[in-house]
């Protein structure tokens, strides 16, 4: 009998991320509850990177979302339940691979308790001034320029419209600065801190608190403590101050420093600027064109999907440009270059890269003809250029990764071996 051979070629397609719709429980004067969704979520493209976004906000509470995890704070906002009553509200997140996105909810289900003794006051639409005592207190403005100050205890503040003035004070408190340009304290302790609509200026002081800007153009210095950030829409300044804190620009062209301690810093959508600052940092640029300084410490420095510029800075950094034609700067110490997404449209440009102490990692890179380490480091075509022009051009060598040329600046070919070249 005859025998065929019968060839079957099959084409990949995109799919979406996977995320079922999730719940957290909260109570009315407790902590923030958070729940990672990026630990929750897949998708069977393994090489596609998941972003996380808010797409609706629940009618109340605070919730912000930075680098998957969301977090839901009931900020003052349920005083009203009665001793195991409960409300549940809801927000909505998308989560895209880059070519599919999806929508899925998140509620929160908030339990009354009893509320310790303190005292009720509500403003008129005049500008009040509006003091609270040393216990639980609700102090909310109403419309109008309202001076609020929380005092001791764990308060609840509201500013709704106008440009307000809250300070919760010493205590847990839970402020919502409303509509308006706000300056917001939050005093000592755990504070959670929404900054509403408006441009505002929040101090969360010291604590480990948690901060939205909200929308409009904030100032938010975090102070000491592990403190959890999330700018939100606008062009925001976010300074994390001492502690392991969680930063994210969210939208817009942010400012975003880390200061001491081991922080996490994101930009977002937008044009940022990061600056790690002292400790072993990771910073993701997101989508823009950013500006990313690893400052002092062994910081993860990714840029994200655009054109990049990289600092290392200080310290044995970690530096991944991303998608985009990024120009990498190692600093001092011995960093580490990963390459891991080939686009032969791109160009990156390592700018001060030192042989014998730096690396750079490829990851995909096929050998040509022959066998072993040779045979890759020959399939990366390494040519001789110069970089710069006329008495300023320097001896550099390109190589070529899948296409895309990479560039190292003021090395000769002859002089990189496979010491200073590894592959995954």
């Amino acid at each position: 009998a005859d025998t065929a051979t019968i060839t079957v070629t099959v084409t990949g397609e995109n799919d979406a991320p996977v995320l079922e719709e999730q719940s957290l429980d909260a109570d009315e004067d407790g902590e923030a509850v958070s729940l990672d969704l990026a630990a929750l979520a897949s998708d069977v493209d393994v090489t596609d990177t998941l972003t996380f976004a808010l797409a609706a906000m629940p009618a109340r509470g605070l919730v912000t979302l930075a680098d998957g995890v969301i977090a839901f704070d009931p900020n003052g906002d349920f005083e009203d339940l009665d001793a195991g009553e409960t409300d549940t509200v809801v927000a909505e997140v998308t989560v895209s691979d880059g070519t599919e996105t999806i929508t899925r909810t998140v509620s929160f289900t908030v339990t009354g308790q009893h509320d310790a003794s303190g005292v009720v006051r509500i403003g008129s639409s005049e500008a009040d001034f509006l003091s609270g005592t040393d216990g639980n207190d609700r102090l909310d403005s109403g419309a109008g320029d309202d001076d609020l100050s929380g005092g001791a205890g764990a308060d609840g503040l509201i500013g709704r419209q106008g440009n307000d003035t809250l300070d919760g004070g010493d205590g847990d408190d839970n402020i919502a600065a409303g509509e308006g340009d706000d300056f917001v304290f939050g005093g000592g302790g755990d504070d959670a801190i929404g900054g509403g609509a408006g441009s505002d200026n929040i101090d969360a002081g010291e604590g480990n608190d948690t901060i939205g800007g909200g929308f409009g153009d904030d100032t938010i210095i975090a102070g000491a403590g592990d403190d959890l950030v999330a700018g939100g829409a606008g062009k925001d300044f976010i300074a994390a101050g001492s502690g392991d804190d969680v930063v994210s620009g969210s939208f817009g062209t942010d400012t975003l420093f880390g200061g001491a301690g081991n922080d996490d810093l994101g930009g977002g959508f937008g044009m940022d600027t990061l600056s790690a600052g002292l400790g072993d940092d990771s910073v993701g640029g997101g989508n823009g064109d950013d500006l990313i300084n690893g400052g002092a410490g062994n910081d993860f420095l990714a840029g994200g999907g655009r054109n990049d510029r990289i600092n290392g800075g200080v310290g044995d950094d970690t530096i991944n440009g991303g998608n985009g034609s990024d120009e990498l700067i190692g600093g001092s110490g011995s960093d580490l270059f990963v390459f891991n997404a080939p686009d032969p449209s791109q160009t990156d440009t390592i700018f001060d890269f030192e042989v014998g102490s730096d690396q750079i990692l490829l990851i995909g890179v096929e050998n040509v003809p022959g066998s072993g380490l040779e045979g890759r480091l020959e399939a990366l075509e390494m040519t001789h250029t110069m970089y710069g022009v006329g008495a300023d051009a320097v001896e550099s060598v390109v190589l070529s990764y899948e296409g895309q040329e990479i560039v190292i600046v003021g090395v000769a070919a002859e002089d990189l071996t496979l010491e200073d070249i590894s592959f995954l």
